[in-house]
């Protein structure tokens, strides 16, 4: 990392050096070199052992995408995606839609398939307010979600059950209501986020 192509320049000149003196042969095809907050004008050419190094707008660090504007709207957007995934394979696999699981059943499943794969590498984006408040709203104002927990189920006792069920899952005497709900996933995440820390 450095602040200007000159240095640049010199990083990878350092890097060939060192790889001649310690036989180590760096791949230039595998190399990226990405601007942050700089103009096109900063794209010129780098090379390294005499291979031309490409300039990308984003890369993938660890699994989490990266651009040179600080934005993790990529990433949001992929991990969006694997969510949705994860609930289609639960969907498919396990019939998670069928009225003959308990929503108990249905809240492990989720916090145990779905909510890692939607969490992963949230702790290093840069999320700002809309893209928070639409991530959530994607995923709990959506019909596949309601569909889930539903369970296509009419009769008003086994819908009574089910809320009940699940205010005692996420601790609430109050009616629930979507405010509720995000409040709750701001405090799971929360407490997921500190969890990872220890």
């Amino acid at each position: 990392m450095t602040d200007s192509v000159k240095k640049m320049e010199k990083v990878l000149k350092i890097c060939k050096t060192f790889g001649i003196k310690t036989e180590i042969k760096f791949n230039p095809t595998k190399t990226q070199i990405m601007r942050i907050n700089g103009t096109n004008q900063d794209e010129t050419s780098l090379e390294l052992c005499g291979e031309e190094i490409e300039w990308v707008r984003k890369l993938k660090y660890l699994g989490v995408w990266v651009d040179g504007k600080h934005y993790s709207k990529e990433h949001l957007r992929e991990r969006r995606l694997s969510t949705w995934r994860a609930f289609y394979l639960l969907k498919t696999n396990l019939d998670i839609c069928s009225k003959d699981i308990s929503p108990k059943l249905k809240a492990h499943l989720f916090k145990t398939y779905v909510r890692p794969i939607m969490y992963y590498g949230l702790e290093n984006c840069t999320i700002n307010k809309n893209s928070n408040n639409g991530f959530a709203k994607r995923v709990l104002a959506n019909d596949f979600t309601l569909r889930i927990f539903k369970s296509n189920e009419t009769k008003n006792n086994r819908i009574n059950k089910f809320i009940s069920e699940l205010k005692e899952i996420i601790g609430l005497d109050e009616p629930i209501t979507k405010e509720i709900l995000e409040d709750k996933i701001k405090q799971i995440k929360k407490e997921d986020k500190e969890l990872s820390k220890n």
